[in-house]
This record gives structure tokens, sequence and C-alpha cells, in this order.
């Protein structure tokens, strides 16, 4: 019996030895360095979507009228797409422009509208609908070509679009489309 506690007493010993041998000593410190960086280009959220800058080619809804008789006089119409709205939200400390151009075929806009319309829409064989485009509704801004609606970033802004089509008497059925492009500078 006292052989075995002998063996015990130095299986003890050598686990407290292995603890004292394996245990890691400090002897001074030192401090470095670790350098972080993160540069945020230019860009904002529109309708959902990230837009960098020089983006382009984003679809940003329709303005349908739908389908008229060739003897209608006038017909309105929203945009329409998942907000019936451009949804844009830039940045804090930003500049927000929004312009729209006279689309495709202003230089064809029937004489007999042209008081009342910025645009026109074509059926490609030379006939053209006038149209004209507002904020909000009828009463809200004109958004002619050289309107622009400009916002501080750090809150989203909505754009509701209204429109509104004039019949100019000789028109031919048909189907009839235009292409605004929507500048958004941030």
């Amino acid at each position: 019996m006292f052989k075995q506690y002998l063996i015990l007493k130095n299986t003890c010993f050598m686990g407290v030895l292995a603890f004292f041998v394996i245990a890691p000593s400090f002897a001074g410190q030192g401090l470095t360095r670790l350098k972080s960086t993160l540069n945020l280009e230019p860009a904002c959220i529109i309708n959902s979507k990230i837009v960098t800058n020089g983006s382009s080619n984003q679809k940003l809804g329709e303005l349908d009228f739908g389908d008229q008789s060739a003897g209608f006089s006038s017909v309105n119409t929203m945009l329409t797409n998942e907000f019936n709205a451009i949804k844009i939200h830039c940045p804090v400390n930003s500049r927000v422009n929004v312009s729209f151009n006279a689309g495709q075929n202003s230089a064809n806009i029937p004489s007999v509208n042209q008081s009342k319309a910025n645009r026109a829409m074509s059926d490609g064989a030379g006939h053209f609908i006038a149209y004209q485009i507002y904020r909000d509704n009828k009463s809200g801004t004109v958004l002619t070509p050289q309107t622009q609606l400009n916002f501080d970033g750090g809150v989203e802004q909505q754009i509701k679009i209204y429109a509104e089509a004039y019949n100019s008497s000789n028109v031919v059925k048909g189907q009839y489309t235009d292409q605004i492009t929507v500048t958004i500078a941030f």
C-alpha cells in the first residue's frame, strides 16, 4: 500500500509541474495599430434599388393612358409602378436634383396642343398625340423639360406623376408611345 501512495503522490506532482511548464509567461507588452477604412461612393435608393453614380436604365414605371376611342378629347393617368411614385432616398448632406427631358417626340407636338403640352407620343408612322406631365395632380407643378425638383437628402421623397393626353382631332388608330429620361443628380 505504501507503494501505491507514492505513485499517486508522484502523479499529482507531475500534474502541477506540467501546469507551470505549459502556462505562458509575459515579460512585457507592445502596442501596434490596425487601420480600418471605408470609402462611400455617391449612391441613392430609388424605388427600393441602390443606384450608384453613373447608373442608368432603371425603369421607373409607366404612364398608361389605356385604350381610347379616336374621338377622345383628353384623358389622364398616373404613374404606375409598385409604389405609384418615384421614391428617392439619398444620403444626409446631399443635394438632389430631379429633371425630366422632353421625350423623343417633343418637336412634333400637334400645333393645336402646343399651348398645353410639352411632349408627344408617336405611332411610328408620323402621327402624334400631345401630352403633359405634372407633379402629383393637374394642379401640381408642370414638369416641363426646364423644371427641376430640388431637395436635400436624408429623408425619402416621393414624386407622384400625373399625365394628361390631348387629341388633335386628326389622330390615326394605333399604339402611341414616348420615352422620357428622368435624371436624378445627387
